[in-house]
């Protein structure tokens, strides 16, 4: 078994190359695509923040200390890096024949 350095230093590792992939890469994404996976987040958020009888912009306020908009940014930052690594990923999976 690894130690817990060791997997550290692996996960490292792999998120490096994948740093490095992606920077040099280019991808052909729509806004459209990134947008709609944003607001199911922001939704998801809102469902939330109804369980705790807050609105939106409090719960944001409370739990991620931005606004909604600041959330909304960070949140198309993600996803977009999200879609990225899933495109790589299945590239590299075809390449290898490990899916059709």
């Amino acid at each position: 078994l690894l130690s817990s350095k060791e997997l550290e230093n692996k996960d490292n590792a792999v998120s490096e190359l994948m740093d490095q992939i992606l920077s040099n890469s280019e991808f052909a994404i729509e806004e459209s695509d990134i947008d709609k996976l944003v607001e199911e987040q922001i939704s998801g958020y809102e469902m939330y923040a109804s369980m705790y009888e807050m609105d939106l912009d409090q719960f944001v306020e409370q739990f991620f200390g931005c606004t909604v908009d600041e959330l909304r940014e960070s949140s198309r930052e993600e996803v977009e890096s999200e879609i990225k690594s899933d495109l790589v990923f299945s590239e590299i999976a075809r390449k290898e024949k490990l899916q059709d």
